[in-house]
């Protein structure tokens, strides 16, 4: 069960990331937003869309 979630959460990331990416839509809204408070529920912590666009984020910030 661990590696079938691992796997669909490998395939999951890289194409939510590519996603992110393509649409840049967050530079726009790190523009308007001046403190952003990601909020979520998980079941696995280490598996869940909010790390991925908490780091997605970060990285815009850094540019």
């Amino acid at each position: 069960m661990a590696l079938l979630r691992f796997a669909f959460w490998k395939e999951f990331s890289e194409k939510y990331r590519k996603e992110l990416h393509e649409s840049n839509l967050g530079n726009d809204f790190l523009k308007q937003h001046e403190r952003i408070t990601l909020l979520y529920a998980a079941k696995y912590d280490e598996h869940c869309h909010a790390i991925i666009l908490k780091k997605y984020l970060e990285s815009l910030q850094q540019i």
